[in-house]
């Protein structure tokens, strides 16, 4: 059958979404508008197969006390089937969903099996799915795997199985989901507008659709008279290894990491910027050689992304008494990219005006609790020293 569905792990998408938009896989922390996230997959969905849409699978978990008002409204919205499992208390009070990935699985399975669509959309990042994958294959189903932000959230066991993999960018992502505004104080309720009195003015009409609150509509913080202005931080101008991967050498690092399992941090960081400065643009390796030529710590944006890498090698970053260890990693990624320059030269000389037009300042990274995304003073072994 020339049709194609879209099945919705909704767990990982809209914790994927959250923490785009907020920093924070929380869910209870944003808004999402449904009616419009599901258009947008159903009409992306029949563009990128060419195929007209059967219907969306929607798979979420519901409390105890039974579907909550959004999984309610979504069960009457045209085109969507939701399917409901059920959300559970563990022992260590953290909640799980039951049944979710059994639906997921007979739904996948079922379609390809009964000819009912020719290709299938998967929303999702879960392995446990990759059997349900392979099965549906050998009916001649085709799978188009789509993740969230980032690949880092999708088993890479699973983008290899699929037939065709993409990510839904941040960008596509924001206009359905945004931070929750925080409630008003009942005491703040009296602070808003005067009410025209009658005869006086005329009421302002209300918008017609809802409005929520900018990062401009935010009251600024007043500088201490011994402060100065800080530049902002250069946040974008590195992309991180993930962005720099294709799915199929992300593939490949997978069965390389394999034999990466006792590696020492330090060679860890070597590793990865050895991965990065081979797979990033001239200009882009011609910046990050001129930073660390000047700055003796890893570039901000780069700092979680290499944590994050070593923590995949299981070597764990995130405990605050595992700072030697987070020294390591830095230095190692210092000190490869100090033999990178060694190996090959100033790359292509200073960057142009153009390239430099949109690069903000560097600045010293501030001392901040830590945090995988933190990044503390460097240490000895942080400026580029060979261990």
């Amino acid at each position: 059958m020339d049709r194609c569905a879209v099945l919705v792990d909704a767990g990982y998408v809209l914790a994927a979404a959250a923490n785009v938009v907020s920093g924070d896989p929380g869910r209870p922390g944003v808004e999402v508008d449904y009616p419009g996230l599901v258009t947008a997959l159903t009409e992306r969905a029949a563009a990128e197969t060419g195929l007209p849409v059967l219907r969306v699978y929607w798979y979420d978990a519901a409390p105890a006390t039974g579907p909550t008002r959004e999984q309610r409204a979504l069960r009457v919205l045209d085109g969507l089937k939701l399917r409901l499992g059920k959300l559970v208390r563990r022992d260590d009070g953290k909640f799980e969903q039951k049944g979710v990935d059994t639906f997921l699985h007979a739904d996948l399975t079922g379609l390809a099996r009964k000819r009912a669509v020719a290709d299938v959309v998967l929303v999702s990042g879960d392995e446990d799915l990759l059997h349900a994958v392979e099965e549906a294959q050998e009916y001649g189903t085709r799978i188009h795997l789509w993740g969230a932000a980032s690949d880092y959230n999708q088993s890479i066991e699973l983008v290899a199985a699929v037939d065709k993999s993409m990510l839904l960018s941040e960008e596509w992502l924001k206009p359905y989901v945004w931070v929750k505004a925080p409630p008003v104080p009942l005491g703040d309720a009296e602070c808003g507008p005067p009410k025209a009195e009658a005869g006086h003015g005329v009421e302002q009409a209300k918008p017609s659709h809802k409005v929520f609150p900018s990062p401009l509509d935010m009251p600024q913080r007043l500088l201490h008279p011994t402060e100065t202005p800080k530049s902002p931080l250069a946040n974008s101008r590195f992309p991180k290894l993930w962005q720099v991967t294709s799915p199929t050498q992300r593939f490949l690092d997978a069965e390389e990491n394999k034999n990466m399992g006792r590696a020492e941090p330090i060679d860890v960081g070597r590793a990865y910027v050895k991965r990065w400065m081979a797979r990033a643009t001239e200009a882009e390796r011609r910046r990050l050689t001129e930073w660390t030529a000047t700055w003796t710590w890893v570039p901000h944006d780069l700092d979680p992304d290499l944590l994050r890498f070593a923590n995949d090698l299981g070597i764990d970053t995130w405990e605050a008494e595992l700072e030697p260890i987070k020294h390591e990693l830095r230095a190692g990624f210092l000190d490869g990219l100090k033999k990178w320059r060694e190996q090959h030269g100033d790359m292509a000389g200073p960057a142009t005006e153009a390239e430099n037009a949109h690069v903000p300042a560097p600045q010293a990274p501030p001392i901040e609790a830590d945090h995988p995304g933190s990044q503390p003073s460097p240490s000895p072994g942080a400026a580029g020293s060979s261990h």
